[in-house]
């Protein structure tokens, strides 16, 4: 017995996970008797099985081999295929976003899908994503402030410090927006989101800004206004990291010197600020 349990677990071994009838082949006996054989190996846990099945039968496999379980995929109903396509892609995904019927597959998806609770949050994970892959996509770390100044150093180019220019008139709602279009297009900023507009006062989106490493996302905050203040600016920096990403600061009005030496020592890397 102990000579046919090691061509099993042999014949597994090189081949991944395979059908009973295969393993009956190679043992030469029926596949009654290697189903026997199977059931005892399961038992001692030794091999393991799937809930997916290919012709009705399911496949026996080592711990360990998983990542070979993928061959299973062209045998999956059409929704737990897509499903598995969105797991794979994802690794973790909140139930209560999905599609009733995304749902329900992914119930079925037992050899792919695990299910986990977080913060009283049902969840689920593809199979392979280890524990701090997970940990790191649940709980994101705050940027890196050192990756953002090197980032943000194309766009620095990008948007050259402008001289100063001459006190403007208040504009019209029609006239602020043009100005913050047309400083957009010169710099062929991209936006990607528009959050929110008070008349004549603000303009708040999400913008792609193209540099030399690629399209940078960042949190845009437009003020038509004589001169800015401290508050304006922690205020919109507040905005930018609750959307975690770097603030562009675009402004109508008078930049002090005090206020570009108040961003260099305490936001450098996180927020930058341009005359319109």
């Amino acid at each position: 017995m102990e000579s046919i349990y090691g061509k099993v677990l042999s014949f597994i071994k090189t081949n991944g996970p395979s059908l009973p009838i295969q393993i009956a082949k190679v043992m030469e006996k029926d596949t009654f008797y290697a189903g026997a054989i199977l059931s005892d190996l399961l038992a001692k846990r030794a091999i393991k099985i799937t809930t997916a099945k290919v012709g009705g039968s399911p496949l026996y496999y080592l711990p360990g081999q998983d990542d070979k379980l993928s061959k299973l995929y062209d045998h999956l109903p059409i929704r737990e295929k897509e499903a598995y396509s969105l797991l794979q892609e994802k690794k973790v995904v909140k139930d209560s976003e999905l599609q009733p019927a995304i749902r329900v597959a992914l119930q079925m998806l037992k050899d792919f899908a695990v299910p986990f609770d977080h913060s009283n949050v049902k969840m689920w994970k593809w199979h392979l994503a280890s524990d701090s892959e997970i940990s790191e996509i649940i709980n994101p770390k705050k940027p890196d402030i050192p990756q953002i100044q090197q980032q943000l150093e194309p766009i620095q180019q990008l948007l050259p410090i402008e001289k100063k220019q001459k006190k403007s008139k208040s504009v019209s709602q029609d006239d602020f927006a043009i100005q913050i279009q047309d400083y957009l297009s010169r710099y062929n900023i991209k936006t990607v989101e528009n959050i929110s507009q008070r008349k004549n006062k603000e303009l708040v989106s999400v913008v792609n800004i193209p540099s030399s490493i690629g399209e940078l996302e960042m949190f845009l905050v437009a003020k038509n206004k004589k001169k800015l203040a401290n508050s304006d600016i922690s205020l919109a920096h507040q905005k930018g990291q609750s959307k975690r990403l770097p603030t562009l600061l675009l402004t109508t009005g008078e930049i002090t010197k005090k206020t570009q030496q108040h961003i260099e020592k305490n936001l450098k890397g996180l927020l930058l600020v341009r005359k319109i």
